[in-house]
């Protein structure tokens, strides 16, 4: 447990009296978006589209038994897209279905770990009617270019398998093919040891390797159809899209471009400080989205909000410890601190390489001392100057407080809300 001593806290505070934390105005952006009003409905279309289940007949001739593998993020509306798949799947006869948890190494990477991570999505047996199986057992399918690609062994032991997840840019690299029906097909899939495997050589080449990784194992695996969502800037599920294997390669990029110009952003091109309230595995993998926050571990230049100084406040309770990620910050909070489960973040680090995920910034004993810190990070001398924008996470971006010199920069699509007034914590 990380406690600082009251003497200690006494010196932080001498040291940080001259900081003043400047009055906000709260502010709200218009963002228009469409959005599935029906998710049980749209995904039934799909599946029964003429064209889509004349194809998908002759595909299941002789199969007995298919998997749905589902993956870690907290995708909108995921427990009833599951649900809608299992239920078109059951028109054909004499089928086994089951659900498998495809996270890499997430959930500890365990097979209960990741169980649990679908049960707070509503993803049980009891809500879905067939069986969760997990095991973390992989086998070699292949090597691709002398490297190894291991593969969740239950998976390919299937007559099919059925893939579901968002299509959104990754928070590490850039490639035509980021997060979305490639990356659980080889990572998620690969369980630890494959995920361990494909990030052996570090995020430099990381999207060449998952792209042909992915089409070996779209054009000699088992995998029936991919599931892919699309989700708008409030992260509500936008579209839907089943796709076929061999189709996989020419629509996920196009989908990508149109997942990049959903991502909720910070109206403003750069500030001094950036405060969020709460980061964690339900927002983003690495925490907090650094397409958001402009700040990525793997060194990416951010080619959109820039910050010069970042603070996180707390950790939401869905990441259960994990705070993979945090080494972004300038300043966290001993609340924050307090929280993290060690094994559970290293275990993702050690996987994916990145070494600054894992490290721990400077530790404040409360909320105020910590954006203090922050605002002296941030080199503004002038109190009046100051850049300051406090969000509640990296997802939800419609409303959020800025200090009064941000005020200037408003465009017509935002509007004060409220303000000036002193910050709460």
């Amino acid at each position: 447990m990380y406690n600082i001593d009251k003497n200690e806290i006494e010196k932080l505070e001498s040291l940080l009296q001259d900081v003043e934390i400047p009055e906000v105005y709260r502010i709200k952006q218009e963002i228009s978006c469409k959005k599935i009003d029906n998710i049980s409905k749209e995904v039934n279309q799909k599946f029964h589209h003429s064209a889509f289940m004349v194809n998908l007949k002759s595909r299941m001739k002789g199969k007995k038994t298919i998997g749905i593998a589902v993956g870690s993020r907290g995708i909108t509306n995921l427990d009833e897209i599951v649900k809608a798949i299992i239920r078109g799947l059951k028109v054909f006869p004499n089928i086994s279905i089951l659900v498998i948890p495809a996270m890499g190494s997430h959930g500890g990477a365990t097979a209960s770990g990741q169980k649990e991570i679908l049960s707070e999505y509503g993803i049980t047996e009891e809500a879905l009617g067939v069986p969760i199986v997990k095991s973390m057992e992989t086998v070699l399918l292949d090597f691709i270019d002398g490297e190894p690609i291991y593969w969740d062994k239950l998976a390919a032991s299937l007559d099919g398998v059925v893939l579901i997840n968002r299509i959104k840019p990754h928070t590490s690299f850039r490639h035509k093919v980021e997060s979305g029906l490639f990356k659980i097909a080889t990572i998620g899939l690969g369980n630890q040891k494959g995920a361990a495997a494909i990030h052996k050589k570090g995020f430099y080449g990381l999207g060449e390797r998952i792209e042909k990784a992915g089409k070996y194992i779209f054009e000699k695996g088992n995998i029936l159809f991919g599931v892919a969502i699309l989700e708008n800037a409030f992260d509500e599920t936008e579209s839907i899209h089943l796709i076929f294997p061999e189709e996989i390669s020419a629509i996920e990029p196009k989908l990508l471009d149109a997942a990049k110009k959903n991502i909720p952003k910070i109206p403003f091109a750069e500030s001094d400080v950036l405060i969020i309230d709460t980061i964690g595995k339900n927002y983003s993998g690495p925490g907090a989205d650094p397409n958001v926050t402009g700040r990525f571990a793997s060194g990416i230049e951010s080619d959109g909000f820039k910050t010069q100084a970042l603070a996180f406040l707390d950790l939401s309770p869905e990441s259960h410890g994990n705070a993979n990620g945090l080494g972004v910050a300038d300043v966290i909070t001993e609340q924050l601190c307090n929280k993290i489960n060690f094994i559970a973040g290293y275990t993702n680090t050690l996987t994916s390489t990145l070494s600054l995920n894992a490290k721990i910034p400077m530790v404040m004993p409360s909320a105020d001392l910590a954006i203090k810190a922050a605002i002296k990070f941030s080199h503004q001398t002038n109190i009046e100057d100051l850049k300051l924008i406090r969000i509640k996470n990296t997802l939800e971006l419609e409303t959020m407080e800025i200090t009064e010199a941000l005020t200037k920069e408003l465009t017509p699509s935002i509007k004060i809300t409220s303000g000036p007034q002193k910050m709460s914590f």
